[in-house]
């Protein structure tokens, strides 16, 4: 086992001497190609105990260029780096959950299955993530103008009524925009064959982004932690809502795209709310609608000048 499979904990690259022996060669070779990282940072091998036999999650080292994300993993039988990157203009989102001691990290490609890229990490790193997530708003919103609205005095009077985990968390994440529009469908618990349990949901549309937040943990609701998903308003495309016949669920639907992938995610919603979803869904596609004219205006502006 490397030496860097033995590191403890999650640190920020500011040099290159900072990072780990088994990734210098390929971090070299992508800065040359990429430019500067606008971040860095080291998070350690996770040994999960909740198997018969444990399993371990590789050491990874994250970098955001100006251009792409990479996220470099280290083999577990070799010191070999497997490398994913991702253009900035098909990044369509990601997530943070932090529920105690189990936090994961999600990264959304726009792959047409809408299924994320998950890190499982260790709690005592929960900082640096935090710290990825506010990077990743701003960086994700320089590949297009944001149809952002003026600001909002009363933000804490949209959030009245919204757990408190939920509230704490927007209010701690002022990078998010201010909050134009809400939906929330609070924890719903059915008979086992009418869908079983659905935990607290909150769509927000903000000035920058579609912002979901859950507490659901192992499809369950969860007291204790909260799951927040970022969707860059500029990738949003269509949202709707969806019905299953035959039952009192419906949902509501999202679709994001970037310039070579796309991807639809969808929430469960209870029919009984639909009025507030649509009127939510029409905020929806006014701000994504005027986030299309801008960036189209200012194309044009760009090829004339």
């Amino acid at each position: 086992m490397s030496n860097t499979w033995e590191y403890r904990y999650a640190f920020r690259v500011h040099a290159f001497e900072d990072v780990p022996p088994e990734f210098r060669s390929a971090y070299m070779n992508l800065a040359e190609s990429e430019g500067g990282p606008e971040l860095s940072f080291f998070s350690p091998a996770l040994q999960e105990g909740r198997f018969l036999v444990s399993r371990w999650t590789p050491p990874r080292l994250w970098v955001v260029f100006p251009n792409s994300l990479a996220l470099l993993s280290l083999g577990r039988k070799s010191e070999e780096v497997a490398t994913f990157k991702l253009p900035r203009e098909d990044f369509c989102g990601f997530g943070h959950r932090e529920f105690l001691l189990d936090c994961w990290f999600s990264v959304y490609p726009g792959v047409s299955e809408g299924e994320p890229i998950e890190v499982h990490f260790p709690s005592r790193a929960e900082e640096k993530y935090q710290d990825l997530a506010r990077i990743l708003v701003g960086w994700s919103g320089k590949q297009s103008p944001i149809a952002a609205g003026p600001g909002h005095s009363d933000t804490g009077d949209r959030l009245a009524g919204l757990p408190a985990k939920f509230t704490h968390l927007i209010e701690r994440h002022p990078e998010f925009g201010n909050v134009t529009e809400i939906f929330f469908q609070p924890r719903m618990v059915f008979g086992r064959r009418s869908g079983g349990e659905w935990p607290n949901l909150s769509l927000l549309l903000t000035s920058e982004a579609v912002v979901v937040l859950t507490d659901q943990y192992r499809e369950r609701w969860s007291q204790y932690g909260v799951e927040f998903l970022y969707f860059p308003l500029g990738h949003v495309q269509l949202a709707e809502w969806v019905e299953t016949e035959g039952t009192d669920q419906g949902g509501i639907r999202v679709y994001l795209e970037g310039v070579s992938r796309h991807m639809s995610i969808c929430w469960n919603v209870f029919r009984g709310l639909k009025p507030y979803a649509l009127r939510w869904l029409r905020s929806v596609r006014r701000a994504a609608v005027g986030a299309l004219e801008m960036l189209e205006s200012v194309n044009v502006a760009g090829k004339t000048a």
